[in-house]
């Protein structure tokens, strides 16, 4: 097949997509083993693929009924793992074995459902150890509910993240950063007083609080265009994906630069 510098095409299936007609149904079906594709797709995302996260959410629950948008799709994601075959998830020493979290959400990313999906990323060391990205199981009011929720996920993978590293080379006492491209969520995760507005957020998302305020864990800003989660729950062009690419599968951690800015530190990719 053609080779694609990107795993997602532009145009991204819905349910619309899908044929009425059962007999063209049957007969997609037969032109194209789906679950199978699928199967072997959660393979690889699972082991080192993370950036085929966003891709897996659209496909897996259209293994029965799906028209030929979707197929083009998986196509589409083949042609993406022929053009990066070579490529290694990389696993590097030299940075100060940090843990640090990416979150973000697609704030009501499925045209159908409008639930949004959850995206994070854990890197140790600057390694990536640990990304998922979950379709969330209530439809949020904003987008701050929905980077919320991606928080929560973040903030308890992350426990048991620091937890194995505490069993494999001793207690892990650094503050653990956590990066967030959504300021009113850092708010509300650090800030006990809130607001009547955010009445509609849920008493469960509040969990990344205690853990703030307990000191275990701080928040901070991160633009968009640095934020890595973002690939596993959306798709924002060619030049995003690769720009973000090498910092998810490579080996790179953000640091502070001498204005206080953050940076991603690149000298080990």
């Amino acid at each position: 097949c053609t080779p694609r510098n990107s795993p997602t095409p532009a145009y991204v299936p819905s349910e619309k997509d899908i044929p009425t007609d059962p007999h063209e149904l049957r007969k997609l079906r037969a032109l194209f083993d789906m679950r199978s594709f699928v199967g072997d797709l959660n393979f690889l995302q699972q082991t080192t693929r993370p950036e085929l996260s966003f891709n897996l959410k659209i496909l897996s629950s259209r293994c029965e009924s799906f028209g030929e948008a979707h197929i083009n799709f998986a196509k589409h994601t083949m042609k993406w793992l022929k053009h990066s075959a070579a490529q290694p998830l990389v696993f590097r020493c030299g940075f100060r074995r940090d843990i640090q979290i990416f979150t973000d959400a697609s704030h009501a990313g499925c045209v159908d459902t409008r639930r949004s999906i959850s995206a994070v990323v854990i890197k140790y060391g600057g390694n990536t150890v640990l990304w998922g990205c979950h379709w969330q199981t209530i439809v949020s009011h904003s987008s701050t509910e929905s980077e919320l929720m991606a928080l929560d996920k973040g903030a308890t993978l992350g426990q048991y993240i620091k937890y194995l590293v505490g069993m494999v080379a001793g207690d892990y006492n650094p503050v653990i950063d956590v990066f967030i491209d959504n300021q009113s969520t850092i708010q509300i995760g650090s800030n006990p007083i809130q607001p009547k507005r955010n009445l509609h957020i849920h008493a469960r998302y509040f969990y990344i609080r205690d853990l703030v305020m307990g000191g275990d864990y701080a928040l901070h800003y991160c633009p968009t265009a640095i934020q890595v989660a973002d690939l596993l729950c959306t798709y924002k062009g060619t030049l995003n994906f690769q720009n973000l690419y090498a910092l998810l599968v490579g080996c790179a951690c953000v640091q502070t630069d001498a204005s206080g800015n953050l940076v991603w530190n690149k000298s080990l990719l």
